[in-house]
């Protein structure tokens, strides 16, 4: 069960990362309440998947598919108004005016390349970048600054190590180390959760970056421990402390790491 600073330690961690604005850090079971609270907040229901995921500048975010536009449509009463469109170049624009029930007014265009493109291809473009202005416009209109779907086919897809094969199937709240760099001053790991959501951790502890090589080598699932910075330019963030093996494994080779630690001079 857990205590009262435990908790207090975990709210901490989730609204820091929610105000950076990055979900790669949270758990599967707290990213699943937080979906469910968003499609909650936005009278949304979440069975019909109105949200996805996406690796964006760094960051895990949410952006909006289909069904999301379409149910705040309904519920706000949205309607598009007027679509005027323009060529510039060998670009196709769409601008979507939007309107709701209380006859608040917004408006957003979209965009698609059309150089070189005919006959069925060109029809399927010249078509997508209206469905883009409509979502986009009914979207800003209901104050979602969030990607729509038909924006993602433009982010080039994050490049993400394949999912490493595990002795122990990775559970909440645990990961697998997939890089180490060890330097004078400590190191730097990375990591995946079950997600395939890569992240990179720093620590001050030279002998910690050495201890997940070995564990790397292992390829288990493992639990980490972080600490708050309280001053210096990181003043804020959190540093890398302790890194476990998760279950069975953990205890299997708590002999190992004192042996390890030992041969530092930790011991």
């Amino acid at each position: 069960m857990a205590t009262a600073l435990q908790v207090t330690t975990q709210a901490g961690e989730i609204e820091r990362v929610l105000l950076e604005g990055d979900l790669s850090r949270l758990t599967e079971t707290q990213r699943l309440s937080y979906y469910n609270q968003v499609c909650t907040s936005l009278g949304l229901n979440p069975l019909t998947k109105p949200f996805s995921y996406i690796k964006l500048n760094g960051k895990l975010v949410l952006y909006a598919l289909k069904d999301a536009t379409e149910q705040l449509r309904k519920l706000h009463g949205v309607s598009i108004t007027a679509v005027t469109s323009q060529r510039i170049d060998d670009v196709f624009v769409v601008t979507a005016n939007a309107a709701d029930r209380s006859g608040r007014t917004d408006a957003a265009t979209g965009a698609v390349a059309i150089a070189n493109l005919k006959g069925e291809a060109l029809a399927n473009a010249l078509m997508k970048a209206e469905t883009k202005a409509k979502r986009r416009a009914t979207l800003s209109i209901c104050g979602l600054g969030m990607l729509d779907e038909t924006e993602t086919d433009t982010i080039p897809a994050p490049i993400l190590p394949p999912a490493p094969k595990l002795a122990v199937p990775l559970q909440a709240d645990t990961v697998q180390i997939v890089g180490v760099t060890v330097m004078q001053w400590g190191g730097e790991v990375t990591v995946i959760d079950n997600f395939g959501v890569e992240t990179t951790h720093k620590t001050a502890e030279r002998q910690l970056a050495e201890l997940c090589e070995q564990i790397q080598q292992e390829g288990v699932p493992v639990t980490l421990e972080f600490q708050a910075i309280t001053r210096g330019v990181n003043k804020g963030k959190e540093k890398l402390v302790a890194v476990h093996r998760h279950g069975k494994v953990k205890e299997e080779n708590a002999v190992l790491d004192a042996q390890i630690a030992a041969s530092e001079g930790v011991l």
